[in-house]
C-alpha cells in the first residue's frame, strides 16, 4: 500500500489495517506473526519505482520496501519478491535488482497466460521472458520463478479446449507441457503451479474439469526435466479443505 507514503498518517495502509506512520512501524508486528509461524513472506511491487508513481499520490514504493525488508530482516523472515507487470520487462528487471536486496527469490507474473495463438508462439514469448530474467538475475543469488495457468476445464474432453485456446496445445494424442517444462529447465527457472487447492469433485460437472488430473501432469514433465515446482492456492475461502487438498496435490498422493 504505497500510496501517500509520503505523508504523515500513511492513509492508504491505515486503511488496509496495517497502522504504520511515521511514529508507528506497523510492519514489525507483521514480520513478528510471520517469524513466529515460520513463514516466508511474499513481497509484491519488487518492479516499481518512486520516480514512475503519479507526483499526487505521494507514493513512495521503494521506502516502503525498504521498511518492510528491515523489520524481516530484524526478525529473520525470509522474503520472495513479485513483480506487479512484465510489460515494461526490460526496465522493471533492473529496478527488481535495485529493490531485491536481501530477497531470495523472484516469482516473475510471467504472462503465459496471455491468448497464443499456438504452442510455438506461447515457447517464444515464455523463452523470451525467462530468458531476459534469468539473465539480468545471473550476478545475484535469486532463483526466477515463472508462473503458468491451471487450464482444467474440458480436461477431460479428448481436445482440451482451454488449454488451447491458451496456447498449450495438449491433448490425449500430445503432451502440451513437456516443451513448457524443457523452457523452464532450460533457463534455470522454478515453475509456479496454480490451483493447488482444487480438487476434481468440487467442480461443475458439466465443465468436465479435472484440475487433479492436470496438476498431476505437469508435475510428471517438471520432474523429467528437472524442474522444481511451487504451488500456489487459488482461494482461501475454505482454508482447512484447502490446506487438506493442498497436500494431496503437492505430494500427489
Amino acid at each position: 500500500m504505497h500510496s501517500w507514503y509520503k505523508t504523515r498518517l500513511h492513509p492508504s495502509e491505515l486503511t488496509a489495517g496495517f497502522n504504520n506512520n511515521v511514529n508507528r512501524d506497523g510492519y514489525e508486528a507483521v514480520a513478528e506473526m510471520f517469524a513466529r509461524n515460520s513463514c516466508k513472506m511474499i513481497l509484491p511491487g519488487m518492479d516499481l519505482s518512486d520516480k514512475h508513481q503519479p507526483q499526487k499520490s505521494l507514493s513512495s514504493p521503494e521506502s516502503i520496501l525498504a521498511q518492510i525488508r528491515t523489520v524481516c530482516r530484524k526478525h529473520e523472515v525470509e522474503i520472495s519478491g513479485q513483480n506487479s507487470v512484465v510489460s515494461k520487462a526490460l526496465h522493471g528487471f533492473e529496478q527488481i535488482k535495485k529493490n531485491i536486496s536481501g530477497v531470495g527469490d523472484l516469482l516473475l507474473i510471467a504472462s503465459l497466460q496471455v491468448m497464443a495463438i499456438s504452442l510455438d508462439e506461447l515457447l517464444s514469448h515464455g523463452d523470451r521472458l525467462l530468458s531476459l530474467a534469468s539473465t539480468s538475475f545471473s550476478d545475484t543469488f535469486v532463483t526466477v520463478h515463472g508462473k503458468i495457468p491451471l487450464m482444467h476445464s474440458w480436461y477431460k474432453t479428448r481436445s482440451h479446449p482451454s488449454e488451447l485456446t491458451a496456447g498449450f496445445n495438449n491433448n490425449v494424442n500430445r503432451d502440451g507441457y513437456e516443451a513448457v517444462a524443457g523452457m523452464f529447465a532450460r533457463n534455470s527457472c522454478k515453475m509456479i503451479l496454480l490451483g493447488m487447492d482444487l480438487s476434481d469433485k468440487h467442480q461443475p460437472q458439466e465443465s468436465l474439469s479435472s484440475p487433479e488430473s492436470i496438476l498431476a501432469q505437469i508435475r510428471t514433465v517438471c520432474r523429467k526435466h528437472g524442474v522444481k515446482i511451487s504451488g500456489q492456492n487459488s482461494v482461501v475461502s475454505k482454508a482447512p479443505h484447502g490446506f487438506e487438498q493442498i497436500k494431496k496435490n503437492i505430494s500427489g498422493g
